[in-house]
């Protein structure tokens, strides 16, 4: 992607002159760095691949996130968000110029990019843990009108909707966001839609189950709802810290009820949450002993692993 001349359209910006002797990337590199450790902080850095002089200079800033394990005897790490803004540079002779969104805009992208990155994760979890995912009632009521049809198939072979009825046609739209799942065979006639099962529709019947597989290929789709959301990001809360510690831990509610909050980025109902627990250990997603959560080994791995 080739970045313009000029800087993105920050509503402020911080500009602060230095003397270059060398036009190259190396010095370039050094004096965005020294830059954005003074300030920003030294968790930020310039993607040095992303130099590009086109009569301006201009960098992607990466962020290097540390993340506090020590609690569970894990290794040090660090999350990378790549390209969260980026610097520009004018260059005058022996002086250069650096432009750089003001430290509030800067830490709003850092925040933006971290949400992100928790829902990048948070739907990779739905993907790698969908057959026990889709045992929580809620969530199979979430997907009532997919739940209704399956129904139907299932025992006449077909359904049958009409476009010029509201509910019919509500459900004809929602069941077209599966359409590319190969499940099923898609027919149009006479202002109806004629809904049948694929020739791999029994077998995966047989070896998941329709609603899981539904839920494992059109994760990002149903993680974004808004009644599945707070589920899954709740099993994230642990999967989280086993992912940092790269293996299974034990911890309390407390820990997962901060975690739960950053990834949310809103403030916590306890009670819902407890029953957002409730509900992840009746599914198999989570294990409790005694005061302590775990998780399912075969979800870890599945989730570190994709």
């Amino acid at each position: 992607m080739n970045m313009a001349r000029n800087m993105p359209d920050y509503d402020s910006l911080i500009h602060e002159k230095f003397s270059i002797k060398e036009n190259n990337n190396e010095n370039i590199e050094n004096i965005m760095n020294n830059f954005l450790h003074t300030k920003y902080g030294e968790f930020l850095s310039i993607d040095k691949k992303s130099i590009a002089n086109l009569g301006d200079v201009n960098a992607y800033v990466d962020a290097c996130i540390p993340e506090s394990n020590k609690s569970f005897d894990g290794d040090s790490y660090l999350t990378i968000l790549k390209h969260v803004f980026y610097l520009s540079m004018d260059i005058n002779e022996d002086i250069c110029t650096v432009h750089a969104p003001a430290i509030e805009i800067a830490e709003n992208r850092i925040k933006n990019a971290m949400q992100i990155h928790y829902n990048k994760n948070s739907e990779k979890l739905l993907r790698a843990g969908f057959d026990n995912f889709a045992k929580i009632p809620e969530i199979k009521m979430s997907a009532t009108p997919v739940i209704e049809i399956l129904r139907v198939i299932d025992e006449k072979g077909e359904v049958i909707l009409t476009k010029n009825k509201k509910a019919e046609l509500k459900r004809i739209n929602y069941f077209m966001e599966f359409s590319d799942t190969g499940l099923f065979n898609y027919e149009e006639k006479y202002g109806k839609v004629i809904i049948k099962p694929s020739e791999i529709y029994d077998n995966v019947k047989k070896n998941y189950g329709i609603f899981s597989y539904l839920l494992r290929e059109k994760s990002e789709y149903f993680y974004n709802m808004t009644s599945i959301k707070p589920y899954v990001r709740a099993a994230y809360s642990y999967y989280y810290f086993a992912a940092i510690s790269r293996k299974m831990v034990n911890i309390g509610t407390v820990e997962m009820i901060r975690k739960y909050v950053d990834i949310s980025n809103k403030k916590i109902d306890l009670v819902k949450f407890q029953n957002y627990l409730y509900e992840l250990f009746d599914s198999g997603v989570l294990n409790k002993r005694e005061n302590k959560i775990s998780g399912n080994s075969d979800i870890f791995n599945a989730f570190i692993n994709k």
